[in-house]
């Protein structure tokens, strides 16, 4: 009886070892994990959009001088749509970039093909659109 004890005994904390270093690995795991995708999150994603903020912040600026963002998007909608071509190719990250004015004509880059939900399309209702016509009305 006394080897069949000592040997249940090793087994035993075997096992509760085991158990104990398998949750550690697991949390171990999990950390490296974790920082990994902080990493990821602040040395790759705010790179890319503090870049794209910055060239989106100059557009911003020149769309706002001498009636620019009226002439992109009513007078010369072409002018306009090159000039958003010319703004994403600077920005590979971007799939599409959208003008649009206070009256809710709106401009697209790459263009959308024309049919009815294109036609149909009011950019006053989506939420991009409303939260930045609320901003602006506050200040």
């Amino acid at each position: 009886m006394g080897f069949a004890g000592i040997l249940l005994s090793f087994m035993l904390i075997a096992i509760f070892v085991t158990l104990a270093q398998q949750k550690d690995f697991l949390e171990d795991y999990h950390d490296i994990n974790r920082n990994f995708t902080h990493n990821l999150a602040i040395n790759y994603t705010e790179t890319l959009l503090r870049e794209n903020d910055f060239i989106l912040g100059r557009a911003a600026a020149f769309f706002a001088r001498n009636d620019e963002l009226n002439r992109a998007v009513n007078v010369e909608p072409e002018k306009g749509l090159t000039t958003l071509m010319q703004l994403q190719n600077m920005m590979p990250s971007v799939s599409s970039i959208s003008l649009a004015d206070t009256e809710g004509h709106y401009l697209r880059a790459p263009e959308v093909l024309e049919n009815e939900d294109s036609r149909a399309f009011d950019p006053r209702t989506r939420p991009w659109f409303i939260k930045q016509a609320e901003a602006s009305t506050f200040s």
